[in-house]
């Protein structure tokens, strides 16, 4: 059991790294820097609630509190959120 674990967090460390290269080290919801690693957290673009997928293609890095702020917004009723329009429950 601890190999697939070890397999596991290699490939979520290789997706991090890849995607940290992508965003040019910056978080998807605020675009700021991403100051520690230990800050950085995997987000679903479409979150699985709403039918997204767990493919590498539906990830994006976002700090924690921006992570946790859009919760399991859609991007478009994340949009609609930050412009005051979309109350939350």
């Amino acid at each position: 059991m601890a190999k697939w674990n070890r397999n596991k967090s290699n490939k979520r460390r290789w997706q991090r790294n890849q995607l940290v290269e992508k965003q040019d080290g910056l978080c998807a919801i605020c675009c700021k820097k991403f100051h520690s690693m230990k800050d950085i957290t995997f987000d679903h673009i479409i979150p699985i609630s709403k039918g997204g997928d767990d493919e590498m293609t539906n990830f994006q890095l976002a700090h924690l509190s921006c992570n946790q702020t859009k919760a399991n917004m859609t991007p478009e009723e994340f949009k609609e959120f930050q412009r005051g329009g979309l109350l939350v429950e």
